[in-house]
């Protein structure tokens, strides 16, 4: 795993978040006046029972949700005070997702739902080839390329999703149970390949329930009910 310099600027700062959802007949508070800091180069595993808030604060922290109260930084950017545009290219400049279930698009090639991705960034065709070529080699996907997302196995899958998810070269990387669809081998594969990116430099943040993949973070978050309980 990288090493984290005390001293670096942090990577997220969240103040006092909190979020909640309506319902007909009452209010339900998912997170409770969350406070936390990600250092840049930090992998942490965030861990809690079903429904403790993990994935709520994955998703704000990712910017898809921005119906919550407090405050949120990255990178020093206010995302609190953005609008929907600004907050939007943010995340696309400096933000990966890899996804349980993958959200591979099933009529794109393994290049093309890569190459996706590269389409947010202001890059000429030949630095999306060069980008994307790079990228195929690192995974070891060259030879898959031309396949479809429906002729490749489980693990193989996920491999796409995370080069997918680096290809635009992104500060942190949100994983979302990355390897609850896969077995135990397959999953071990992800989790090493996450080590490595986190090795060089990129800040790794993941929701589990696995113990053993929370144990290749640096630290471990605990939620419960909506709570920070430890980390």
């Amino acid at each position: 795993m990288s090493e984290v310099d005390a001293n670096s600027q942090p990577i997220v700062q969240l103040k006092q978040v909190s979020r909640s959802y309506q319902s007909r007949s009452r209010q339900s508070e998912v997170l409770h006046d969350v406070d936390l800091t990600l250092a840049n180069g930090e992998f942490v595993s965030i861990t809690g029972p079903s429904g403790s808030g993990k994935s709520t604060l994955l998703n704000i922290i990712g910017m898809l949700d921005d119906c919550f109260t407090g405050e949120y930084f990255l990178l020093d950017q206010p995302v609190h005070q953005l609008k929907p545009k600004q907050r939007q290219q943010l995340a696309r400049e400096n933000i990966g997702f890899v996804f349980q279930h993958y959200h591979l698009l099933d009529d794109m090639t393994v290049r093309e739902n890569i190459e996706l991705i590269l389409t947010y960034r202001n890059w000429n065709n030949a630095q999306r080839r060069s980008a994307i070529d790079d990228i195929l080699q690192r995974f070891k996907l060259v030879d898959k390329q031309h396949d479809y997302p429906n002729q490749l196995s489980g693990g193989q899958q996920q491999m796409v999703a995370v080069a997918r998810a680096v290809a635009a070269r992104p500060k942190l990387i949100l994983a979302d149970e990355p390897t609850g669809a896969l077995h135990s081998e397959q999953g071990s594969m992800i989790m090493r390949l996450l080590a490595e990116l986190n090795r060089q430099g990129t800040t790794i943040v993941q929701v589990t329930h696995n113990p053993d993949n929370a144990a290749y973070a640096q630290r471990t978050i605990q939620l419960l009910d909506g709570r920070i309980q430890a980390g």
